[in-house]
């Protein structure tokens, strides 16, 4: 594979060199926004799988660009007098919607976030991603969904890199502060969303005295 023009054995190794988690590194070989990594196996006459690295079933499938029909990609490049390379980069890309295959229903472009938000790297449950829509593939969400949890109180733990998030602030008379191995929740859906367990659960902990670390903020077990 070859990133910048710099060629790897391996994508371990890429990993490794780019200071990069090898599952977002597989990530951008596969994504169009990144035409800067490259597999090493991908020549102008075949188009390989970017896992298996077999080559692909639909290699020779028909394209249409601009309403023009074309036998294959190679047959495209050669017409349009364009690389290879860029045919197939604009068939997988949302920006050129005229590039497609043959009988394909092109996806639009998500919706993205103003100034360029999307590019920030973020921290999700303390793991950090280059960007939103990284963040968004690695976890199997839906566009946009990273950008608004960012932005919510109610997701502490979705925040951009070096950011300081407030959480979200308590209205008084409906909800009750919790804490948790010492560490203070303002309400049982803030502990819930933070600790990934079923708020019912850390009520009834809380209730519970076989749970010292769980406790209400005004619990006499946590009074001195």
């Amino acid at each position: 594979m070859a990133v910048d023009g710099i060629e790897y054995p391996s994508l371990e190794r890429a990993a490794k060199a780019l200071r990069l988690p090898p599952h977002i590194l597989s990530l951008r070989l596969s994504c169009p926004d990144f035409p800067n990594y490259q597999r090493k196996w991908v020549s102008n006459e075949v188009e390989y799988d970017h896992l298996s690295g077999r080559p692909a079933s639909r290699q020779n499938t028909p394209i249409m660009v601009d309403g023009v029909n074309y036998p294959s990609i190679k047959a495209a490049a050669e017409k349009l007098d364009i690389k290879y390379e860029v045919v197939r980069y604009r068939l997988k890309s949302p920006n050129y919607p005229t590039y497609h295959r043959k009988d394909e229903v092109k996806l639009p472009k998500p919706l993205q976030s103003p100034n360029n938000q999307c590019l920030v790297p973020v921290i999700v449950d303390g793991v950090e991603y280059p960007s939103m829509r990284e963040a968004e593939r690695a976890l199997g969400l839906p566009p946009n969904v990273i950008y608004n949890r960012v932005k919510s109180p109610s997701h502490p733990n979705y925040h951009r890199k070096g950011e300081a998030k407030e959480p979200a602030r308590r209205k008084s008379g409906t909800s009750k502060a919790v804490i948790v191995d010492g560490v203070e929740y303002f309400s049982l859906n803030h502990a819930a969303t933070v600790l990934r367990i079923a708020s019912t659960r850390i009520r009834d902990r809380a209730d519970s005295p076989r749970f010292p670390n769980y406790q209400w903020k005004k619990d006499s077990r946590y009074e001195r």
